[in-house]
């Protein structure tokens, strides 16, 4: 036991070893959460500001009983799954990663960083 204590290598301080690039292997889960998270919000207020320019309501409302625009139709239903993924997986995702980097800063790292990206 008293070797392991005069070990040279033992790492004398936990936090020594957290270098930046170690932050950031260790918690490359959380960051793909983040940056999925982001470019559904953008692509969300894209769409959005699209179909407020295009009028694409009136459009889809003007066709009547005939088949409405492909291009008008296209941009509605993206919207519309685009929307659904902002409301329902969004959240849960911010609060997925805000939990893994509290537990991250609070516990340590619990597995040896690997190069799987969603590892």
């Amino acid at each position: 036991m008293k070797e392991a204590i005069s070990d040279p290598k033992a790492p004398q301080n936990e936090r020594e070893e957290r270098t930046p690039k170690k932050v950031l292997a260790a918690n490359k889960r959380p960051l793909a959460f983040l940056a999925i998270s982001v470019a559904c919000l953008l692509l969300h207020h894209v769409l959005l500001r699209a179909m407020a320019h295009g009028h694409v309501a009136h459009v889809l409302l003007g066709a009547g009983n005939a088949p409405p625009p492909a291009s008008a139709a296209a941009v509605a239903i993206t919207l519309l799954v685009i929307r659904l993924l902002t409301v329902i997986v969004v959240p849960g995702l911010l609060l997925a990663a805000a939990a893994e980097i509290v537990a991250y800063l609070l516990v340590g790292p619990t597995r040896e960083a690997s190069d799987d990206p969603l590892a």
